[in-house]
């Protein structure tokens, strides 16, 4: 008798789980925008024949229900509790390492090899059909999981790194490949990665912008010239938000200032947008964002220097604070994001007199990123 009762307990209970879940996802307003995610969020879906028939509205509405679920940060930070209650240092895709960092975990499945090899060939061919006055470059930014590695938990399983680093090498090699593994690793006076974030720090973008200028045959001497700035020391990134377990660590984001700044334009999507460092981004979520904003299909920061040098960038947000260092060397940096580029790339080439090409991807969105193949038709995107 008294197993039934219990039985039935916990029916009940768990029916009226269900049911305050289900009255709040109906008085909650929908949400448009997930600050600590950083993205928009799906919206309620419009029902037609079409897509009912084709499996687009089943797919949507479970997104819609995703992201939409009542209370959702509370029962982000719920699973990870639940987790490590379990000692479970996989959480939601994210490695709790040592001394506080939270590193993006990629696994074999994760990492398309095939897709790695078709976007290396992509930009080899892309580079190959460029005028031979053009100086071309690529550079591959490591994982944390690679450099970092010692900061891994005990049973972490990334994907074997070193082999694709090692394709690309070879793949490359005629286009001024630049291999950040030897420098990174050796490195042991500056925190390379965020804790809380999958970016390169600044001074991650500066080891890495010398180590270019170097493989070039040019001097990195203007690093010397600017001053380092620490803009926030409250810091939590895009892996905190996937966990939303906060053990006390924030980062700081930092810039690195010189006197000719100031006089310098940047152009976004064709809007002027001021300078490199957006200060305001200080006091928002995504502080990474202090690095112009964000990410565009395209922009010119111009310097007004007369070295006869432009400079494009084909790029991810890895870029964004590898850019301010470029610009003190180039009358012109251009960057181009492939994800919302419109227009013909050869000619946004010619319109800007590039003199210089810099294809820089971070390794993780090599493996996956299929916007790379665009370049197969010399860069034509359409909007």
């Amino acid at each position: 008798m008294m197993k039934k009762i219990d039985n039935l307990t916990t029916i009940i209970l768990f029916a009226v789980f269900l049911l305050t879940l289900g009255i709040g996802g109906w008085m909650l307003r929908d949400q448009s925008f997930s600050e600590n995610e950083n993205r928009y969020l799906q919206q309620k879906p419009q029902i037609s024949a079409a897509s009912i028939l084709s499996g687009e509205f089943e797919e949507t509405f479970q997104n819609y229900q995703d992201d939409q679920f009542p209370f959702r940060n509370s029962w982000i930070t719920l699973k990870t509790a639940s987790k490590l209650a379990l000692f479970s240092k996989d959480l939601n895709g994210v490695y709790l390492g040592k001394d506080g960092y939270l590193i993006e975990k990629i696994s074999e499945e994760d990492a398309d090899r095939e897709l790695f090899t078709a976007n290396l060939q992509t930009i080899k061919e892309f580079c190959q059909r460029l005028p031979e006055g053009i100086s071309k470059s690529v550079i591959l930014v490591p994982t944390t999981a690679a450099i970092m590695d010692r900061k891994l938990p005990t049973g972490a399983r990334p994907f074997d790194e070193t082999s694709f680093a090692e394709e690309a090498a070879e793949q490359l090699k005629n286009l001024n490949y630049v291999d950040l593994y030897a420098a990174f690793k050796g490195e042991k006076g500056s925190q390379i990665y965020y804790k809380t974030d999958h970016h390169w720090t600044t001074e991650g973008a500066r080891l890495a912008y010398g180590a270019w200028r170097r493989k070039m045959g040019k001097s990195d001497a203007s690093l010397k010239e600017l001053k380092k700035e620490v803009l926030s020391s409250d810091f939590q990134g895009t892996l905190y938000s996937k966990v939303l377990w906060d053990d006390g660590t924030r980062d700081q984001v930092t810039a690195y200032i010189g006197s000719a700044q100031e006089n310098w334009h940047v152009i976004a999507d064709n809007k002027d947008i001021g300078g490199i460092y957006q200060k305001k981004y200080v006091n928002e979520k995504d502080k990474y964002a202090v690095f112009f904003g964000g990410n565009y299909g395209r922009l010119e920061i111009k310097t007004g220097k007369k070295t006869g040098r432009n400079l494009l960038i084909i790029k991810d947000s890895f870029a964004n604070a590898f850019a301010p260092f470029a610009a003190e060397d180039f009358d012109q940096v251009c960057m181009v994001d492939l994800r919302y580029f419109s227009g013909n790339l050869e000619a946004y080439l010619k319109e800007n007199h590039i003199t210089d090409l810099l294809v820089l991807y971070s390794m993780s969105d090599m493996t996956k990123d299929k916007n790379i193949s665009v370049l197969q038709n010399g860069g034509d995107i359409l909007s």
